[in-house]
């Protein structure tokens, strides 16, 4: 996740380059779960699936899933209980914990 302080201001400036949350991508149950009963209340929207027609995934058609995205949560990201809210598979998770504090290399392509 983006855990520090520059991490939170890439993230912000992804949306501010229209950028969603890699976690929120139509296709997202194929890659991660999400434990909605571990959301709290208040974020559980931060967690909704775009609807496809909405969806600016529906130009990268057939663009892989970024762990690394600096627009995607990290796995306790808006806990109600200190459990994970988002669930990796351990090969996942391995790429997942190498994730900088910068855009990925996959998100880079798609600001041009």
């Amino acid at each position: 996740g983006h855990a520090s302080r520059s991490g939170r201001v890439m993230h912000e400036l992804g949306h501010a380059l229209g950028y969603l949350h890699e976690h929120t991508r139509p296709d997202r149950d194929a890659y991660v779960g999400v434990r909605e009963r571990a959301v709290h209340r208040s974020y559980a929207h931060n967690f909704d699936k775009e609807a496809p027609e909405y969806s600016r995934y529906g130009l990268l058609s057939g663009a892989e899933y970024d762990y690394g995205s600096i627009m995607h949560y990290g796995v306790n990201f808006f806990s109600a209980n200190g459990s994970d809210t988002i669930i990796l598979d351990e090969d996942e998770y391995q790429e997942y914990q190498v994730h900088a504090q910068i855009l990925s290399a996959r998100n880079c392509p798609s600001i041009y």
